[in-house]
């Protein structure tokens, strides 16, 4: 298991820096600055049957956690609809397309179920830039990070690893 996306601030490259510092027994583990997990999948390679408790001040960031949990099918349908729609673009349109749906996801977001809410908010952090979390007033102070670099070839996510996430979780 890997992080579901890039995290401005992840702990991904200083797990060896923090090993050593990290207890081999515990039976419950609390983490209160969730963002892509990478602290938590170690834990939980330590542990698996802990009790864990996640959480972070993003409510978006916990909701595509949420929305994996609970209603995983669902989740991967929708980001496999972006995919199929995004992929065959060339890159002036897949622009196009990352902008439209971001100003979809910051003004016309009700319309959505809270999972597909949230499958588009990782469509979008999976094609933003460099795992940048960036709010906008002109995307109504919902997410606002510019496109990314528009180079993946044939997928935008990994799907096993999202459903792996959904069984751990």
């Amino acid at each position: 298991m890997k992080p579901l996306f890039m995290w401005a601030g992840g702990k991904s490259k200083m797990l060896k820096h923090y090993q050593a510092h990290l207890p081999q027994t515990f039976n419950t583990y609390i983490e209160p600055f969730f963002g892509g997990g990478a602290m938590f999948i170690t834990a939980q390679s330590i542990n698996p049957n802990a009790k864990f408790v996640i959480n972070d001040v993003n409510a978006e960031i916990i909701g595509i956690y949420q929305a994996i949990k609970t209603d995983c099918d669902k989740f991967i349908e929708k980001m496999d609809e972006l995919s199929d729609k995004y992929l065959p673009l060339s890159k002036e349109d897949r622009k196009k397309f990352y902008y439209d749906l971001r100003h979809e996801n910051a003004f016309d977001f009700q319309k959505w179920s809270k999972t597909e809410e949230s499958a588009v908010l990782y469509f979008l952090m999976k094609t933003g830039f460099n795992g940048i979390w960036q709010i906008n007033h002109n995307t109504n102070n919902r997410f606002g990070t510019p496109c990314g670099l528009l180079n993946e070839k044939t997928s935008v996510y990994d799907k096993e690893n999202v459903k792996e996430w959904s069984k751990v979780l």
